[in-house]
């Protein structure tokens, strides 16, 4: 899992709550797997916040790699992506105040 998060460039406080894990395997419910390979091909498009961890997804820039990616998407898998990208924040700056 590390080695697959560190090429997907995640960010280094996600990297690192998965490194503590025990388990580098996790499932993913067959319905939400186009889903999850989308938050992962976007995954370089993270605004910094100046404390560390992420503000959140950089729209603009998720939209030109959904694009060259010619990766199609629907509204319902936007709006998810969106859940995601709020989890993801949390998570970044709850490994930040620990």
């Amino acid at each position: 899992m590390a080695d697959d998060l560190a090429a997907w460039n995640a960010p280094p406080e996600i990297q690192a709550a998965f490194a503590e894990d025990d388990n580098d395997y996790f499932s993913v419910d067959p319905r939400n797997w186009d889903t999850l390979l989308l938050f992962m091909a976007v995954n370089t498009q993270w605004i910094p916040a100046p404390a560390g961890g992420a503000i959140g997804l950089n729209y603009a820039g998720v939209d030109v790699a959904i694009k060259r990616l010619k990766i199609k998407t629907t509204p319902t898998q936007f709006a998810l992506i969106q859940k995601m990208e709020r989890a993801a924040v949390k998570a970044m700056r709850e490994a930040i105040d620990d």
